[in-house]
């Protein structure tokens, strides 16, 4: 199994991060690989671009 904190763009400029799993990969019928993923919302938010320092001490700290 691997896991990957992956990331979402926002509408609103800030990053939504998340854990993306892969558990590995089946074959069906006809010989095509299924890959099996899992995501977990962390509930998480970042800005993109800090632009004062107020805001990136904010971000530093998560």
């Amino acid at each position: 199994m691997k896991v990957s904190l992956k990331q979402r763009k926002l509408e609103n400029g800030m990053l939504s991060l998340y854990l993306d799993y892969y558990l590995g990969y089946s074959k069906d019928s006809e010989g095509k690989i299924k890959h099996k993923r899992k995501q977990e919302n962390l509930k998480l938010s970042i800005l993109r671009k800090p632009k004062n320092q107020v805001q990136k001490m904010r971000t530093s700290k998560l």
